[in-house]
C-alpha cells in the first residue's frame, strides 16, 4: 500500500506503481498531510489518477495530527523569495480541472481512516504487504500506537524521507520535509522493530530530474505522457526559480526500488529523527561511524547506479497506461 499526500512527485510514483502490476500490486492508497491542507483536496488527486490509470484502487482518508498542521509543507520560500506553492493551488501541478477532476473525486473514500485501512490490509496479508511511505508519518505511527503487533505483520517498510549526506534539508537547512511535519512520528516508525525499513533520501532523489524523464516520456508514445509533461511544468518552474539544476522527483524513487532494486546500492545504518532541537528538529541522523553503539534499523539509499535505465524503466511504465484491465 502508498501512504501519500498527492503532489507532483506522489502521482508520479503512483502512476509507476499503477502501471506495473505484473511486479506490485497495490492494495490501496491512504492519503497523509503534507503537500496540501486539506485532506478530501488530496484524496481527490489520487482519485484522479486511478482514474486516468483506469485502475480500481480504494482511497483512505488519513486522519488530521492533533498538535499543529504538518500541510505547510506546500508553501516554500528560499533566500527571502516570495513564498510558492511547489506543488501548485490544487497539489497537482494547477492541471488537474484541465484533465478531469470533478467533485465526485472528493467523496466516497474507504469507510475505515487510514491507520484503520492499514491494518486491515496487513492483517489481511500477513507477512506479504510492503508499506511505501512518501508523506509524513503520521498515518502509519498511529497504526503503529494503536497495534504494537504491526511490524510482525508487514514484510518491510519503504519511505520517501530524511537525508543523510551532504543535502541536510529541504524545509529548513537541516530537516527534510516528510520527517519535518512530524519528526516523533518518524522516530517512532524507524525505531520499531520493523523487519526492514529502506530510506530514500534526499540525497537519492536529487539522483533524479523531472526534467528528464517528463522530456523521455513526451518522446515517446504513451498516452499519458502529456499528462505527465504539464503535471511537472509548475514543480519544475519553482526549483527553476530557486536557481536549482534540476527538479527532482523525489518519490519516484521508492517505487521504482521496488520495480528495480538493482539499480540501488544501499548501507545498513542505525537512523534516528531528532524531535527536540530549536534548531535540528526534524533532522535524520545516520550514524555512519557506529558511535552509538546500537544495531543498524534502516538501509539508507546511497546511488543510482544506471540513471539511464532508471529513466527508460519510468518511460516504459508510463507506457502501460492507462491499464486494459
Amino acid at each position: 500500500m502508498i501512504d501519500t499526500d498527492p503532489g507532483v512527485d506522489d502521482a508520479l510514483a503512483i502512476l509507476l506503481a499503477l502501471a506495473s502490476p505484473d511486479s506490485l500490486c497495490v492494495e490501496g492508497l491512504s492519503i497523509a498531510l503534507g503537500n496540501g491542507k486539506d485532506i478530501r483536496s488530496l484524496g481527490s488527486n489520487a482519485k484522479l489518477l486511478l482514474r486516468l490509470a483506469n485502475a480500481s484502487v480504494p482511497v483512505s482518508l488519513g486522519e488530521v495530527p492533533s498538535e499543529g498542521d504538518p500541510s505547510e509543507g506546500a508553501v516554500v520560500s528560499r533566500k527571502g523569495m516570495k513564498p510558492q506553492l511547489v506543488h501548485g493551488a490544487d497539489h497537482l501541478g494547477n492541471v488537474g480541472k484541465l484533465y478531469g477532476k470533478c467533485d465526485a473525486d472528493y467523496q466516497h473514500f474507504h469507510p475505515l481512516p487510514a491507520p484503520e485501512f492499514m491494518y486491515d490490509l496487513c492483517s489481511r496479508f500477513p507477512g506479504e504487504m510492503t508499506v511505501v511511505c512518501i508523506g509524513s508519518l503520521h498515518n502509519l505511527a498511529k497504526c503503529l500506537e494503536s497495534h504494537p503487533d504491526l511490524p510482525k505483520l508487514v514484510r518491510e517498510v519503504v519511505v520517501m524521507g530524511g537525508a543523510y549526506g551532504e543535502r541536510r534539508g529541504n524545509r529548513t537547512p537541516c530537516a527534510e520535509a516528510n520527517f519535518f511535519d512530524g519528526p516523533e512520528a518518524a522516530q517512532a516508525v524507524l525505531t520499531a522493530d520493523f523487519p526492514k525499513i529502506v530510506l530514500a533520501g534526499l540525497d537519492i532523489t536529487h539522483q533524479t530530474d523531472m526534467r528528464v524523464l517528463r522530456q523521455a516520456c513526451v518522446e515517446s508514445p504513451a498516452p499519458l505522457s502529456q499528462f505527465v509533461w504539464d503535471l511537472c511544468e509548475n514543480f519544475m518552474n519553482v526549483y527553476h526559480d530557486w536557481g536549482e539544476t534540476l527538479a527532482p522527483a523525489h518519490d519516484t524513487v521508492p517505487i521504482m526500488y521496488l520495480l528495480r532494486p538493482d539499480l540501488f546500492e544501499g548501507q545498513e545504518v542505525r537512523v534516528e529523527v531528532e524531535t527536540q532541537g530549536c534548531l535540528t528538529r526534524g533532522m535524520s541522523i545516520a550514524d555512519w561511524k557506529g558511535q552509538w553503539g546500537k544495531a543498524a534499523n534502516c538501509v539508507v539509499l546511497r546511488r543510482i547506479l544506471d540513471p539511464d535505465a532508471y529513466t527508460q524503466s519510468f518511460v516504459d511504465a508510463i507506457g502501460r497506461l492507462p491499464r486494459s484491465d
